[in-house]
């Protein structure tokens, strides 16, 4: 996630795996830190495990006729 974040100009997305604190499987979402001359700083990300997002998921109220969709883009380039 980090060499993938330093190198993008947007959010980088990892690929699924499990988490070495938990043993649960997830992603890691994370983006480059840089300065106001962009200059590289470092790299923020967040941990999101798949039981959270599914909880969150059905957490959702939705309509007698709607659909709840989770968009996760994930380009390697």
């Amino acid at each position: 996630f980090y060499n993938g974040a330093k190198e993008s100009d947007f959010s980088y997305l990892s690929d699924i795996y499990v988490f070495a604190s938990n043993r649960k499987p997830g992603i890691t979402i994370s983006r480059a830190v840089r300065d106001l001359n962009n200059k590289f700083v470092g790299v923020v990300g967040a941990d999101i495990t798949l039981e959270s997002m599914s909880a969150f998921l059905k957490r959702q109220k939705i309509g007698k006729n709607g659909i709840n969709y989770l968009f996760l883009v994930h380009v390697k380039g």
